[in-house]
């Protein structure tokens, strides 16, 4: 026979082996993919934390304070990077591994074992204990107190009061969710012991005389009503904190339930089960068996299991990183599918032991690909609002530069961008970094400007220097953006294929050349014309404190426009908010309603000479932009220029 302590070393090796695997694949290349958009987000709250000497607790925000004084301790120790931004979620997975083995005594060596090599190679579980978000801490606090319980219930020592109530309080600094967890427990704690009374469970035992004081509970309750208290209140400095810990659940449950764009189907989890979670989704197939005679723990962890699944389907809010608190219960049925198995004989046994490491490596297979390769593929419904490699690429070209010439890392960087997110953490060292949202400055210059595809051009006509121009996408749920370097500044980085971007000359029109621009007080051009104008050509962009006048307002431009020879021309017309184009009284292009910079074009065939023009234009507040550009004979996508245009009496 083995002995016992060869046993336990045997067993010792399991739980290295496990960890190990956990470690390796959690931390190996953990700054390999950009931050996350919510990544940037609480990167930036620790940024406030070390401004402001404490994290000033917000109720609408859905986050506890303890993530961000984790983080805060290794931004001190490492500096701003991705190492510092995510080792304390990566710490807090491996952890959770191990909490799982050290389930042993209450569900079994060779379930704990299997359940935790299932966790440590999981995709979802890896892929989100990678980013800097709360779930792995979540994770852990929901194991501690469940392994405190079930210690409480079969020794009912000291150290079982603290693991609950560590577990409880980590719960509670880490997420409002955790009132879906603790409640969901008790839930099932009660419906078990209700069930036991038809169907009584194999191993059922009373729980034992406590071997702790009075005084133990009132010192346990002190320190987790200590702990909430100085984290909530910013360690006193935010007195209101822990009351409006409790008025976080209000407007928690009303995202919850209206989904706030993160609406998902009810059977949304099944998905991600059955694309990633292979192992979940045969414990939560085998989770009926619980329902005949079976241990009285694993029925308590198939129940409360159910019951997480139930209430995350009935939330519409839904992002895919809560799965790694929804699987890990059906992990333990799916091993315990395994451990019965296994019961029956020596070959059942190795059989097993085979099945478990094949359904591992298959996942570790699929944890390989999503982390290491597929980390940023949007067709991957775990890679959800992440950020794009390209805007990597762009800053490693402007810290090479600040590394050169540290005087830049006082320049100025101008981010025209709706949605900038995880862009204020990663620039969060350097001095001048603006940020305008929709709104354009009226001094758009700087060594790195960042623009939305869509107001690109107005941009364009408010720059004084040479620029490279290089698109990329910030990420799949917005458009192409680009990224305009100073030539001067970055002129290594790039060569004479590179587009560039110049200053637009402004050319006044010869006499006769240009266009007639009538001015009405209405957005549908009716009424009286109050004020005319000649301008060159179609190529105008105003910002809101410069608009010519009040919103809602009209412009005609009329005259004639000239085509070379008998050809096809393709026009493209830009506004913000609605234009048309007619030629020779037929609508070319039409562009109308109320709406940010947009562009529509159309292919017209046109004789040659001289045809008659008129371009309508509206705004109804905000931006106002207009452009008109054409691809002619030459095949140049170019700005209709003031030469090819002439001032003629054109009847509407």
């Amino acid at each position: 026979m083995v002995s016992e302590e060869t046993h336990k070393k045997k067993q010792d090796w399991a739980l290295w082996t496990i960890l190990a695997i956990a470690v390796l694949l959690r931390f190996l290349f953990l700054a390999i993919k950009p931050p996350h958009f919510d990544e940037g987000i609480n990167g930036w709250f620790v940024d406030q934390l070390i401004a402001h000497g404490f994290y000033k607790y917000d109720p609408t925000n859905y986050h506890g304070p303890f993530h961000f004084y984790v983080m805060y301790v290794f931004k001190l120790l490492m500096g701003r990077n991705l190492w510092a931004l995510r080792i304390s979620a990566s710490l807090f997975g491996v952890a959770a591994v191990y909490l799982m083995i050290l389930l042993r005594p209450y569900i079994g060596r060779f379930t704990a074992n299997s359940a935790a090599l299932f966790m440590a190679v999981s995709p979802g579980m890896v892929f989100y204990s990678r980013y800097a978000i709360h779930e792995s801490e979540l994770l852990f606090f929901s194991l501690l107190a469940l392994l405190g319980f079930l210690r409480n219930q079969t020794k009912n020592d000291r150290t079982s009061l603290w693991q609950i109530a560590l577990g409880c309080t980590g719960m509670i600094l880490t997420k409002e969710t955790f009132i879906v967890h603790i409640g969901t427990f008790f839930i099932a704690w009660g419906c078990l012991k209700i069930y036991e009374r038809f169907s009584p469970s194999t191993d059922m035992t009373h729980k034992p005389q406590p071997s702790y004081h009075v005084h133990d509970i009132w010192i346990v309750t002190f320190v987790s009503a200590f702990l909430i208290v100085i984290f909530y209140t910013g360690f006193f400095r935010n007195p209101q904190g822990v009351n409006d810990l409790f008025h976080s659940f209000m407007p928690w449950y009303k995202t919850g339930a209206k989904g706030n764009g993160h609406d998902k189907p009810l059977w949304y989890w099944v998905t991600l089960f059955t694309r990633y979670e292979w192992m979940a989704l045969v414990g939560l197939l085998y989770l009926p068996r619980f329902l005949f005679k079976s241990s009285r723990w694993l029925r308590l962890i198939s129940i409360y299991g159910f019951g997480c699944f139930l209430a995350y389907s009935i939330i519409n809010y839904k992002t895919p990183w809560c799965i790694i608190e929804i699987i890990w219960p059906f992990l333990i049925l799916a091993a315990s599918l395994l451990s019965d198995f296994a019961r029956h004989t020596k070959r059942a046994l190795h059989i097993a032991l085979v099945a478990v490491i094949t359904f591992s490596m298959l996942s570790t297979a699929r944890s390989i690909e999503l982390n290491f390769f597929k980390y940023a593929d949007a067709t991957e419904p775990y890679v959800y609002v992440q950020t794009y490699p390209d805007i990597m690429n762009i800053l490693a070209k402007l810290d090479a530069v600040v590394t050169k010439s540290p005087k830049h890392r006082d320049s100025r960087i101008v981010l025209l961008l709706d949605s900038d997110w995880p862009l204020p953490w990663l620039l969060g060292d350097y001095t001048k970094a603006e940020y305008y949202g929709t709104k354009l400055p009226n001094n758009a210059d700087g060594i790195l400007i960042l623009v939305d595809g869509n107001r690109r051009l107005l941009f364009e006509q408010k720059i004084t220097k040479e620029y490279f121009a290089q698109p990329f996408m910030l990420r799949n749920s917005k458009g192409e953006c680009y990224a305009y370097f100073d030539t001067e500044v970055f002129k290594d980085f790039f060569d004479e294929k590179t587009m560039r971007v110049k200053p637009q000359a402004q050319i006044k029109p010869k006499p006769g050349q240009g266009l007639v621009a009538s001015y009405y007080s209405t957005a549908d051009w009716s009424g009286a014309v109050v004020a005319t104008k000649t301008v060159g050509n179609i190529d105008f962009s105003w910002s809101n404190n410069q608009r010519t006048m009040p919103a809602p307002f009209g412009i005609i431009f009329t005259g004639e426009i000239f085509i070379p020879k008998n050809l096809s021309v393709e026009f493209f017309l830009t506004s913000d908010d609605g234009s048309d184009l007619w030629i020779d009284d037929v609508n070319v292009i039409s562009n109308l309603g109320a709406h940010p910079t947009k562009t529509v074009s159309k292919t017209v065939f046109l004789k040659q000479g001289w045809r008659k023009l008129q371009l309508r234009y509206n705004d109804y507040g905000g931006e106002m932009m207009g452009q008109l550009r054409w691809r002619n004979s030459s095949d140049q996508e170019e700005i209709v220029p003031v030469s090819s245009f002439r001032i003629k009496s054109v009847t509407k």
